[in-house]
């Protein structure tokens, strides 16, 4: 038994069953019962006042200003710029203080060639052997930290430093950080937190070093 199939592209909504169920009545408009309620609307010239509350005024009001929104949004952002700037001021971090061997040691560094020999001759420095052997004693003592942990630090230590002991500037502040270490932990420490906000070429090796400053069970 085969079902007959019926296409309505090409048809009416009529011939559709339950296309649209709503009755016919409901779309049809009465032009006379619209004319008749547009008659009956009268407009009132006047208002009265019925409960005598009313006061007449006797100054006219003002005329009505027209707001420009361009200089209201340049104000709103020169306001709202002014106020950032003094939160900004007010949240700023502390300015940090170098130690005095640091900053004393920088302006050795960056005077004049000459001058800057002769003065860095003057200071105290341990050669670099002396230096290579100081730091692996300190790798060699106990530690707080994981052997993984560890030797992660100690690698990038082992892989950027021995460039940075070539600069003399190097040399006398790590001389420094021994000798301090032996009398002033903290202190030892803080002279080297101060170097590194000082000189970016020790960032790649110097917060690995210090890592392994802080949890070494000497320190």
């Amino acid at each position: 038994m085969t079902s007959s199939v019926r296409s309505f592209q090409n048809c009416s909504e009529a011939d559709v069953p339950g296309y649209n169920d709503c009755p016919s009545f409901l779309f049809q408009v009465n032009n006379n019962n619209n004319n008749k309620r547009q008659s009956n609307f009268k407009i009132t010239p006047k208002v009265y006042d019925l409960s005598g509350n009313t006061k007449i005024p006797t100054i006219p009001p003002p005329p009505l200003r027209r707001i420009n929104r361009r200089s209201i949004s340049s104000r709103s952002i020169i306001s709202s710029s002014s106020n950032s700037e003094d939160n900004l001021g007010d949240d700023q971090p502390p300015t940090v203080i170098p130690s005095p061997v640091i900053t004393e040691t920088i302006e050795l560094a960056t005077s004049p060639t000459q001058q800057r020999n002769e003065s860095l001759s003057d200071v105290e420095s341990l050669s670099r052997d002396e230096l290579v052997n100081k730091i692996e004693r300190l790798f060699n003592q106990d530690s707080k930290l994981s052997e993984q942990e560890f030797q992660y630090y100690k690698k990038k230590v082992d892989s950027n430093i021995h460039q940075s002991l070539n600069n003399d500037l190097t040399k006398i502040i790590l001389t420094q950080f021994f000798k301090e270490s032996n009398q002033n932990q903290h202190k030892a420490k803080k002279l080297l937190m101060d170097w590194m906000v000082s000189d970016m070429s020790i960032t790649n090796w110097c917060p690995a070093f210090l890592k392994i400053v802080e949890n070494s069970t000497t320190c």
